[in-house]
């Protein structure tokens, strides 16, 4: 039984090592290639293993296959004599006794149950029976899907501060059927309940069983984990490297009309705009304390990004019709869903006005870039230059909510503007109801299925009067020439 097979293609460069040291070897092979995968938990980033790790595991395979094709030859022989029902029922599957031989022989790779990635296991290694990952110590079960740590390794030192039980793998094979795998992000059914010898349907309640309870701890300690460029931006701010670590109004310098930004962090990383969520950064009364700021009003408003995120911005490239903050649904349908307040950002627009005092102004544009032969989504920011709040109301926007609309207007005698405008991003929307210079929503007057809009992206001009539509194909004689 061919038994390991080893695969990780992260780029099309890769560099394939062999081994003839046994038969059973003659099927592994290890694909070693550029990685430059980051990981999502700080602790349990990917590392290339090395050469005498992957070796331990082909001779912990070796092992396995050893005993398991002995005790295959043993049933065999067993299945010639005649047995009765009783005696067979006491005789294991070979590869559990091979698994079991092993264990009492203290040949198990990683007999201890441990966090992460194990030394030698590559990601993508591929194993053909539960036992083969219980002989290297990937999953130490032949039949649950979560694998975890009982409460007697919080003895242990190297645990001291974890809850437990804590999940450290998961198998996830179709036995469930309320699994869903998108691959990247995975729902998981828990543990119990299932008719798993049967129907394999779900027949009675879940509870919270060690599993579960173990996968559920598991989570708690994801949450206090930060994204890599967070813990890159706070890196800097411990270490000092941020270019203008206290905020300052109007331009910095270095920083042109134009700079464009890959990110949000990159412009917490120069200083251009401190917050990689909220669109208001400001000063706050501390800065009132300040020699140069005396007689100010704080606090007071130095930057804000645009990008898509609120329904009623209307972006005019001048002129800007920006939207408070608050009240969104930030991470579901990017729509209102209750009142603003006059927040501290808010507050902070507001003082400008009051003082003169402009503000930065960043727009984001999604688009695509290749990376690893993929198009990849991301935000492109640029910096657009100063804005001055020429105003602001309180008014209800689009979806019934009050919302803060601050006119601004582009400060003159700066560089001209490169960025296009902003779109609102809404999630999943045909209907273009807020798109600037829309002269109508439907020019066929609902003679099509989908409606046609129209945009005047040159001047100002709408259409007046009825317009006559026809949904009759003109067929154009052959003699009329080409350009007409």
């Amino acid at each position: 039984m061919a038994s390991l097979k080893m695969k990780q293609q992260v780029e099309t460069v890769s560099t394939e090592t062999s081994d003839t040291t046994a038969s059973a070897d003659s099927t592994i092979t290890n694909q070693q290639s550029r990685s430059t995968s980051t990981s999502s938990i700080s602790g349990f980033e990917y590392v290339p293993h090395s050469a005498d790790d992957i070796a331990k595991v082909k001779s912990t395979i070796r092992i396995y296959n050893k005993h398991f094709l002995h005790f295959v030859q043993d049933e065999n022989a067993r299945a010639n004599v005649f047995k009765t029902g009783l005696e067979k029922k006491q005789v294991k599957r070979p590869d559990l006794i091979a698994v079991t031989q092993m264990r009492n022989s203290n040949e198990i790779l990683f007999p201890r149950k441990r966090l992460g990635h194990l030394p030698g296991i590559d990601v993508g290694c591929q194993f053909y029976s539960r036992s083969e990952m219980v002989a290297v110590g990937l999953h130490s079960h032949w039949v649950n899907g979560i694998d975890y740590m009982g409460k007697p390794y919080s003895k242990m030192e190297e645990y001291k501060g974890y809850k437990f039980p804590l999940a450290v793998a998961i198998v996830c094979s179709g036995q469930y059927e309320d699994d869903e795998d998108n691959r990247e992000e995975i729902e998981y059914t828990g543990q119990g309940g299932n008719d798993f010898h049967g129907t394999k349907r779900q027949i009675k309640n879940q509870e919270m069983s060690p599993g579960n309870l173990a996968l559920k701890k598991t989570g708690l300690e994801k949450k206090q984990v930060k994204r890599p460029d967070l813990i890159a931006v706070t890196q800097m701010r411990n270490s000092n490297e941020i270019l203008f670590p206290r905020k300052r109004l109007g331009h910095l310098p270095g920083i042109d009309v134009g700079c464009q930004f890959y990110s949000r962090s990159e412009m917490v990383a120069v200083g251009l705009h401190s917050h990689w969520v909220n669109g208001i950064d400001y000063m706050g009364k501390p800065y009132s304390k300040m020699e140069e700021y005396k007689g100010y009003k704080f606090p007071l408003a130095v930057a804000i990004v645009c990008s898509g995120q609120y329904e009623d911005d209307e972006d005019n490239r001048e002129e800007i019709e920006y939207t408070g903050q608050g009240g969104n649904d930030f991470h579901g349908t990017k729509r209102q869903i209750k009142n603003q307040e006059m927040s501290p950002g808010n507050l902070a627009l507001k003082n400008c006005m009051e003082q003169s005092i402009p503000v930065r102004f960043i727009r984001g544009i999604p688009g695509y870039r290749r990376l690893h032969g993929d198009n990849k989504r991301f935000k492109l920011y640029t910096y657009d230059g100063l804005y001055k709040v020429d105003s602001y109301q309180l008014d209800e926007g689009k979806s019934g909510f009050a919302v803060y609309k601050f006119r601004l207007k582009r400060l003159e005698g700066q560089p001209k503007l490169k960025s296009n405008k902003v779109q609102y991003s809404k999630y999943n929307s045909m209907r273009p109801s807020s798109v600037p210079k829309l002269v109508s929503l439907d020019i066929t007057g609902g003679q099509e299925k989908l409606p046609i809009p129209v945009i005047n992206a040159i001047d100002d001009t709408t259409i007046t009067g009825k317009i006559f539509y026809s949904t009759i194909s003109l067929k154009i004689p052959s003699l009329v020439p080409s350009a007409c």
